[in-house]
């Protein structure tokens, strides 16, 4: 296990996922229809992620390092190896892509891989 903060507090999460905090609330408090995110939808964040990753490298943005590790990352969810890495529901209050987003790139699982890569 590893400590978390944000501003509501500390949480345990899990030492063996990427994600962090923020998906680890997600789930204790939007378990609202019990399927998770369409993995194509997923796939489709990784490829977007990816460009964007790569515009930055080609403007100078972004170290060929960390632009490395991203693109790795990213390739990993779209061939579909971290899959159990998105556990958020598809239904979050209201607000379709919000938290699925902000768990895949804001805080959480493709930062978190590239960051061990």
């Amino acid at each position: 296990m590893r400590i978390e903060k944000d501003l509501l507090g500390e949480l345990e999460i899990p030492a063996h996922v990427y994600w962090g905090i923020h998906t680890a609330r997600a789930l204790a408090n939007f378990a609202i229809s019990g399927q998770g995110v369409n993995p194509a939808l997923v796939r489709a964040m990784a490829q977007v992620k990816k460009a964007c990753c790569l515009a930055n490298l080609e403007t100078g943005h972004i170290s060929e390092d960390k632009a490395r590790a991203i693109c790795a990352a990213c390739d990993e969810i779209i061939e579909g190896r971290l899959a159990d890495q998105f556990p958020v529901d598809a239904l979050q209050g209201g607000s379709l892509h919000t938290r699925p987003r902000l768990h895949a790139w804001d805080w959480g699982v493709m930062l978190g891989r590239a960051l061990v890569m």
